[in-house]
């Protein structure tokens, strides 16, 4: 069985990552200069302690929650790909589905079904029955379908399907994780470049003016 080697993987998608940060970073110091445009506009002298603190204060909470984002899609990228590597290839068949509603894309009231196998099959005369992490659309699996699987050899329950998409799944989850966690940084990056930039700009008019 083909395995997957996270190096390889991590160094295909580094420009990707590389492009990603740089674009996050400089949407954030676009955003940030607006607003800091519209306050200078209306004369506002806010204080430097609590533009700091505000910036730094929200640039720490919107990286907690991108990087606990970006920490779970990894996580699921790591179990997916150790069960992958490691686990043993069997075959199963698909006995019932679980029905499951996903919001549509681009709709606010709109939800597209899709369908969850529960797959079953034997190791040594003993049938075990998973439920398959991924759902699929009604047409690409039927009940009685055989499939390929990957099981845990110490958590038989602990499987699944093995097809394209599941690569597919487990590409995406490396990628949008990476970026994630990347690109939490940028605003934090422009919080400490911003509060310089104010600090260099209110020094040089305390200097103008005396």
């Amino acid at each position: 069985m083909e395995s997957y080697n996270i190096n390889e993987m991590l160094i295909k998608f580094l420009p990707v990552l590389i492009l990603t940060f740089f674009g996050i970073l400089v949407l954030v110091f676009i955003t940030g200069g607006i607003v800091y445009i519209y306050h200078d506009i209306k004369k506002k002298e806010i204080p430097l302690k609590l533009i700091g603190t505000g910036l730094i204060t929200g640039s720490i909470c919107l990286c907690l929650i991108f990087f606990l984002a970006g920490i779970a899609l990894l996580g699921s990228f790591y179990d997916k790909i150790n069960l992958y590597n490691n686990g043993i290839k069997s075959e199963g068949v698909i006995k019932s589905f679980i029905l499951v509603e996903k919001k549509r894309s681009g709709s606010l009231m709109g939800f597209d079904t899709y369908y969850q196998p529960v797959v079953n099959y034997k190791i040594d005369n003993e049938e075990i029955s998973f439920e398959n992490f991924k759902s699929y659309w009604i047409n690409t699996y039927y009940v009685g379908d055989t499939v390929k699987i990957i099981y845990d050899k110490n958590n038989p329950t602990h499987a699944m399907i093995d097809d394209k998409e599941l690569q597919e799944l487990m590409k995406n989850n490396l990628l949008f994780g990476l970026v994630i966690v990347f690109g939490c940084f940028a605003p934090i990056i422009f919080a400490i470049v911003r509060i310089y930039m104010i600090k260099n700009k209110r020094i040089r008019n305390i200097a103008k003016n005396s």
